[in-house]
């Protein structure tokens, strides 16, 4: 099969671990594929990369995209053979012109507008018309990435049999524990992903300062980039327990986490955390760490385990936490850091969510 996939995805981004996850399974069986985005994966992918134009000036990137992605399509033929995936911000631009050529496309949606700002708002609509398309037939089908997040796209396409989970996975050879001890006096957590305040980040140092102050010797990594950096640095130069670190590349990332023992999911019971499938989480499981975090849809798990996985009530998150830890005493730790990676082996993998989308993508 010919795969051509039209994503506002950069190759930086910390998103993009997905789409090159996606691409990269689909490779590997066989599969034909053609990546146009802004920013592409380097030359050594086994997939063409193609770089698609886009303006600088804000508000302006996706609609630069889809008209450089238009530009790209003209010469493309029809193939009975080919399936086109657009991404969501790109589909009130460039799906209905496929469509109308006769090519069978469809939508990809990893996550609903999460921008707070003005932008972020407008973007909104532009969300809600990609899935009335799918409503009409415009694009066949639709991928999303939890029940919670169909749910909601099914507000606006009722064609419900047309919409496809596809939850973050994890490479589990990547992201593997390490063999160390868990001090529950000394725990080290850790964060990974945009620090940006609307995340909930910000509550993360008086999480552990709590912690610190009733005894117990607890350090916290930060590690990405975001509008909450400066205030959280601020914080980090007056405490040796505390750091932040830049956005690291997979390989480097993978053996940070497995040097700590929690996990975090501070994202707030909000739309767009509650429909969510963060890889963070998968990433955490898989690197056989606790996982501690705000109980809502988007962080819990078909099949959460109470042990290895603690979510509580945002109003309580501050004073949750030391009464679970302490309740691990008499617990096998090691045993749920196993279970937790087991856990991921069996669940998380990436190639169930590659199954998942060449089933759809190869049927007639």
């Amino acid at each position: 099969m010919k795969l051509i996939w039209a994503s506002v995805r950069k190759a930086s981004d910390l998103c993009s671990t997905t789409t090159f996850s996606l691409l990269n399974g689909l490779s590997q069986r066989g599969h034909e594929i053609t990546f146009l985005s802004p920013k592409p994966f380097d030359e050594n992918t086994p997939w063409n990369n193609i770089k698609l134009q886009q303006s600088t000036v804000k508000g302006f990137h996706a609609s630069s995209l889809a008209a450089s992605a238009r530009d790209w399509f003209k010469a493309l033929p029809v193939d009975d053979n080919q399936r086109i995936i657009i991404d969501w911000p790109l589909a009130s631009k460039l799906g209905a012109h496929l469509n109308k050529f006769g090519h069978r496309v469809l939508l990809m949606d990893r996550s609903p507008p999460a921008d707070p700002s003005i932008f972020g708002k407008l973007q909104w609509r532009h969300w809600k018309r990609a899935w009335s398309m799918v409503e009409s037939g415009v694009f066949s089908d639709g991928f999303v990435v939890s029940e919670a997040h169909a749910n909601f796209a099914g507000k606006y396409c009722r064609r419900r049999n047309c919409i496809h989970v596809l939850p973050a996975g994890v490479d589990t050879e990547l992201f593997q524990p390490i063999s160390k001890p868990t001090d529950l006096e000394a725990p080290s957590f850790v964060y990974h992903g945009r620090l940006d305040k609307h995340r909930g980040v910000l509550a993360l140092p008086l999480l552990v300062q709590n912690l610190r102050s009733s005894g117990k010797e607890a350090t916290l990594t930060l590690i990405g980039e975001g509008d909450a950096v400066r205030g959280l640095q601020n914080i980090a130069d007056n405490n040796g327990w505390f750091s932040i670190i830049e956005t690291l590349k997979k390989k480097e990332l993978a053996s940070q986490l497995a040097n700590h023992d929690i996990g975090l999911l501070p994202m707030p019971d909000s739309t767009v955390w509650r429909l969510a499938s963060p890889l963070k989480r998968s990433e955490y499981l898989s690197s056989g760490l606790l996982v501690y975090g705000i109980e809502h849809g988007g962080n819990q798990l078909s099949e959460q385990e109470e042990g290895w996985m603690k979510l509580v009530d945002r109003s309580i998150f501050h004073d949750a936490c030391e009464p679970w830890i302490d309740s691990l005493a008499n617990v096998d730790v090691a045993q749920l850091r196993n279970d937790a990676r087991s856990y991921a082996l069996k669940k998380l993998n990436w190639n169930i969510t590659v199954d998942a989308m060449e089933q759809l993508l190869v049927k007639d």
